[in-house]
């Protein structure tokens, strides 16, 4: 019974399993609060400093990327079940998608360099650019927002 104690309070304070390997750990938020993102050899979770929020295996992650947010980008983890959405920067965002897409590609027992490239089909990276659109107030023509002219009835906009 102390064995088992001694799991589950390092779980609690580290996120770990005792033979669970950590590939990249880093500060965001999600849901407002601060924690660390964690991806594993298995899984990807969020832990703060009172526990585990969420775990999510990596065999349930259809879609990694990054998106444009209020203050910055947020990166969202698509799953089969729903999405997480996680606050930090661009580069962080980017180094998870790299880390996730990594270790979906490696087969088991495989060692952890396997090549990005080799990611199946079923696991898509993507990157979503916002597009600013002004309405013509002559014919109601959406138009990029730098158009100084409308591309349907050639008003000033």
């Amino acid at each position: 019974m102390s064995a088992f104690l001694l799991v589950v309070n390092s779980l609690a304070t580290s996120g770990l399993f005792p033979d669970e390997v950590a590939d990249l750990r880093l500060n965001c938020k999600f849901g407002g609060s601060s924690g660390d993102l964690v991806v594993t050899d298995r899984r990807v979770f969020f832990v703060r400093p009172k526990g585990l929020v969420h775990s999510i295996k990596l065999g349930e992650i259809r879609e990694v990327r990054i998106e444009p947010a209020f203050l910055g980008i947020q990166l969202v983890i698509e799953t089969f079940n729903g999405q997480y959405k996680y606050t930090c920067s661009r580069s962080e965002g980017e180094t998870v998608i790299r880390a996730v897409a990594k270790r979906k590609a490696q087969a088991p027992g495989r060692p952890v360099e396997a090549p990005v490239q080799a990611v199946d089909a079923s696991f898509r990276v993507t990157t979503v650019k916002e597009v600013v659109l002004v309405i013509c107030p002559h014919c109601g023509q959406r138009n990029d927002a730098g158009t100084r002219k409308c591309t349907n009835c050639g008003a000033s906009i």
